[in-house]
């Protein structure tokens, strides 16, 4: 993963890729949120996060956790926004918080939540089971 100051990431980033606030040395970030490039306009990236939206013109530093050349698994959400409305997945934050072996347990218990679910809608309880199977794999492929 790239990272580096607001300049590198003028270079670098794209619109729809994830940010993530590595060290908030401009206190106008949260370290460790996530949040989403919009727009690269004269100079400054235009990004936003569940909280609202941001103009960087701060001298924090960014590592780009996704990038939209190639969709990931992370990129999406089965049944809802609530996920992806926070900025970044919850799973993303246990694997950059607490490693592979997290969060392959993680993946490893959401996935059987979603296949003994007891809901309406069983088809979509297998979707959501195959969606974290694909995070899992994403990962374990890189």
């Amino acid at each position: 993963m790239k990272e580096g100051c607001l300049e590198d990431m003028l270079k670098i980033a794209k619109k729809g890729d994830v940010l993530v606030c590595t060290d908030n040395i401009g206190h106008a970030f949260t370290q460790d949120a996530g949040y989403i490039v919009q727009e690269k306009i004269k100079g400054r990236l235009y990004i936003e996060n569940r909280t609202g939206n941001h103009w960087t013109d701060s001298v924090s530093l960014f590592k780009i956790l996704s990038t939209t050349s190639e969709p990931t698994a992370m990129d999406n959400q089965v049944g809802g926004t609530h996920y992806k409305d926070l900025g970044i997945q919850p799973l993303e934050l246990t694997l950059k918080n607490m490693g592979l072996e997290a969060f392959e347990g993680a993946c490893y218990t959401k996935i059987n939540k979603y296949m003994i679910r007891n809901k309406d809608d069983k088809v979509e309880q297998l979707k959501k089971a195959r969606h974290v199977l694909d995070m899992w794999i994403e990962e374990i492929d890189k």
